[in-house]
């Protein structure tokens, strides 16, 4: 379901809340046996921003199969490659 917020309350004012919210979760002491506590979608942003920084790791095999698709549509160009 999406929700326009605006319509139940002013937008800075639920990030602000959001904000305030975070910072209590992630000040939280972890549980026994974990580093940090996490918010929901934590793990995956962080995956997200080491994947724009280092790249997805594609298996060799994998790759080659790709490269032969896209040298057969003729594309290959088009997302940069030779």
């Amino acid at each position: 379901a999406a929700f326009n917020l605006e319509h139940f309350r002013p937008l800075e004012e639920f990030k602000k809340e959001i904000g305030e919210f975070v910072d209590f979760v992630k000040d939280s002491p972890p549980a026994a046996g974990f580093k940090e506590v996490l918010y929901p979608g934590e793990i995956e942003w962080r995956n997200e921003q080491a994947r724009r920084k280092d790249g997805i790791f594609v298996e060799d095999e994998t790759w080659i199969q790709i490269d032969d698709l896209m040298q057969s549509l003729n594309v290959a160009r088009e997302v940069g490659q030779p």
